[in-house]
């Protein structure tokens, strides 16, 4: 008779049913650990703005590198809220349109342009941290709450 505890079988790849185990996390620095994620490209953008208005070109660029890999995880998680229902489609398109006015913005100011920063690049800017603030708020809002106002 073949020892069925050792043998793989399709039991092996189903979850086991802990009713101990309590699903997801309480602690406050569990829940708070995804919201850095959706900060941080908002902030980066502010620092390369504040960098150009301080003369210091080279340090935007280089935070606004830094930005573009962080927004895309932004419109990520966008993306992945409106999926399961968390929001509309509206959050991850503005997240998105921040992205590609981010990318615009440091291909202007890249070091083989000459002459400062294209006026164009800090409105992609300034367009971009308006979007963010959309992105935050409608964050901050209910699922239902845009469509009731509506």
């Amino acid at each position: 008779m073949p020892d069925s505890t050792n043998s793989p079988g399709p039991r092996c790849f189903e979850p086991e049913a802990d009713p101990t185990r309590a699903k997801g996390t309480s602690g406050a620095g569990a829940n708070l650990s995804g919201m850095g994620r959706r900060f941080l490209p908002s902030v980066l953008v502010v620092s390369a703005l504040l960098a150009d208005l301080g003369g210091d070109h080279g340090l935007a660029l280089v935070l606004l590198l830094g930005a573009i890999p962080a927004a895309f995880v932004l419109v990520l998680d966008c993306y992945g809220d409106a999926l399961e229902g968390r929001c509309s489609l509206f959050r991850p398109a503005f997240a998105g349109v921040c992205l590609a006015l981010l990318v615009v913005s440091a291909a202007l100011r890249s070091p083989a342009v000459v002459g400062g920063v294209p006026q164009f690049a800090l409105s992609a800017l300034v367009l971009a941290l308006l979007l963010y603030a959309v992105v935050a708020v409608t964050a901050v809002l209910p699922a239902g709450a845009a469509r009731r106002t509506a």
